[in-house]
């Protein structure tokens, strides 16, 4: 994976897609270089910030990922229509989990398409070697 290089999955908003999206994030991963460790991480922070966003999703909605490299970090970022807006809480142990695994997260909402969008995106530094 080149530096600017940008992947992006689209899939339904459901369970059963979260094996796609992990493979994916362990895919990007390793054609970025990163250690087995980080591509675990990885793995597990895409499939957390999904699963968080499906309980959330419109009956028939659908995650979009996206993936994107920069000189030193890969980020994820995720968004789907939602009908509810409120802010997701900072106290559960998933949330916990991301704080612990990325180096930054923001969660955001859109509303620019006529359909509330709640974005979740996430910043992963390189711990060693050189991108």
């Amino acid at each position: 994976m080149t530096q600017g290089e940008l992947v992006e999955l689209r899939v339904d908003a459901a369970l059963d897609s979260l094996p796609l999206v992990r493979t994916m994030a362990g895919a990007v991963a390793m054609r970025a270089d990163y250690d087995i460790d980080a591509i675990a991480d990885l793995k597990l922070v895409a499939d957390e910030i999904c699963t968080m966003l499906i309980r959330r999703a419109v009956p028939g909605g659908r995650l979009c990922g996206r993936f994107s490299l920069l000189p030193r970090s890969l980020t994820f970022g995720v968004s789907v229509a939602v009908t509810d807006t409120a802010p997701i809480r900072p106290d559960t142990l998933g949330w916990r989990l991301l704080t612990a695994l990325v180096d930054s997260i923001a969660t955001t909402v859109r509303t620019d398409s006529g359909q509330a969008q709640l974005v979740i995106e996430v910043l992963m530094a390189r711990k060693s070697g050189v991108l």
